[in-house]
């Protein structure tokens, strides 16, 4: 580092792993970038460690007079101080690869010889009219309003739909498809007892496909993909009534699989849908009148239950209770 005019500057030029982050070299990097120019600085790629503060700006006495740290230096001081170093994920903006994650991360190599992080997640940006979002072009919508409109399991399945390295296009019409594959979701958890808390979470090729997308840079689309290619599979042995105690248990796996990562589904409601006293007895009634193949009392029964709003469907898993659309 060096001192000019009370600021103190970094050299990337004595750092001989800079530009390690951004996978570029130097003069590229500086190139088109978002660099401080300075006539402080020896070089333009040289980035300030501490600068005098302005009259409105917090202030702290140093060697070099009343200043403050530079942003990378913030950043880098505050990850090591609360978080200690190295730390396992690192994430941001695709726009704070450089210059500011490459600073931060050459601050800690250099004064502590090791990664700032194991991991670095660096997303794209999120789309309206094929601009990114962003405060200063007044283009964007707030997430609370989004979760108000939409929920926040369709937000969440929405983002998660797109790689984090891929441009996504703020579309009503994509969440709408979210929430339809929501309903999906919901619709597939009903055939299963849910509530089993003591399954052995065994894992079949399918959940290891689901598994190894995760693994694959965080490819969550693909994982989406094998997960809805396996409820498709399993619906289709529904619908024949050919499914077995296998099928169930993976299906079973396979949800809890998915909610511990997406968490799309709420399980307790799923569970607790504030199902009447008087239905829950009726459900009773026409599941004894199958059972001794009465199937008159069971249809009467079914219109009692339509009658009052509801409707049962009869699945290989027993019958399936939901409010009339």
């Amino acid at each position: 580092a060096y001192v000019s005019n009370n600021h103190v500057y970094f050299v990337v030029s004595k750092f001989k792993d800079y530009g390690k982050l951004s996978n570029k070299n130097i003069k590229d990097l500086i190139s088109g970038s978002r660099v401080e120019i300075s006539e402080n600085k020896k070089e333009p790629g040289d980035f300030v460690l501490w600068k005098p503060s302005k009259k409105s700006e917090p202030a702290w006495d140093s060697p070099w007079g009343l200043g403050r740290p530079g942003w990378h230096t913030e950043c880098f001081a505050m990850a090591s101080d609360i978080l200690k170093t190295p730390f396992d994920i690192h994430a941001g903006g695709l726009d704070l690869k450089f210059p500011h994650h490459e600073n931060e991360s050459a601050q800690i190599e250099a004064i502590q010889k090791h990664n700032l992080s194991n991991y670095w997640l660096h997303a794209e940006h999120l789309n309206m009219d094929n601009e990114k979002m962003s405060k200063s072009l007044g283009n964007f919508i707030d997430v609370s309003t989004l979760i108000e409109k939409n929920g926040s399991d369709v937000v969440r399945l929405f983002l998660l739909s797109a790689h984090y390295r891929t441009k996504v296009s703020f579309s009503q019409k994509k969440l709408d498809e979210c929430k339809k594959m929501i309903e999906k979701i919901k619709r597939f958890a009903k055939n299963f007892n849910i509530d089993s808390k003591n399954i052995e979470l065994k894992f079949s090729s399918e959940h290891e496909l689901f598994i190894d997308a995760l693994n694959d840079d965080l490819n969550t689309p693909g994982a989406i993909g094998v997960f809805f290619s396996f409820i498709s599979e399993m619906n289709k042995k529904i619908a024949e009534n050919s499914i077995n105690d296998a099928d169930k248990e993976k299906s079973l796996v396979f949800l809890k699989l998915f909610n511990s990562i997406f968490d799309i589904l709420d399980f307790n409601n799923l569970l607790h849908q504030n199902i009447p006293k008087e239905l829950q007895d009726l459900l009773v009634s026409r599941q004894e009148a199958r059972k001794n193949l009465d199937w008159k009392l069971s249809d009467s029964i079914r219109d009692k239950i339509e009658s009052l709003g509801w409707q049962v469907e009869d699945t290989s898993s027993g019958q399936n209770l939901s409010k009339k659309k």
